[in-house]
């Protein structure tokens, strides 16, 4: 039953916290009891410019099979 109620309870958060019928702070506090959190991503740079991954050039050959021996 306690599962159930858990359960109920973050659906309840996250569609009124969307909707703005609950705080979304408040809202966001709670649905962290259910393993919910905030991600944050961070842009890094180098001199204030992007820092660009420099890859070689990749060659692919087509390799054909040898031919068959159709004397056997």
């Amino acid at each position: 039953m306690l599962e159930l109620i858990k359960a109920r309870q973050e659906v309840e958060l996250i569609n009124k916290g969307l909707k703005g019928e609950f705080n979304a702070s408040i809202a966001k506090l709670m649905l962290a009891n259910h393993g919910y959190s905030e991600k944050q991503t961070l842009d890094h740079q180098s001199m204030g410019s992007s820092i660009i991954a420099k890859s070689k050039p990749i060659r692919i050959e087509l390799v054909s099979p040898p031919p068959k021996d159709l004397t056997t």
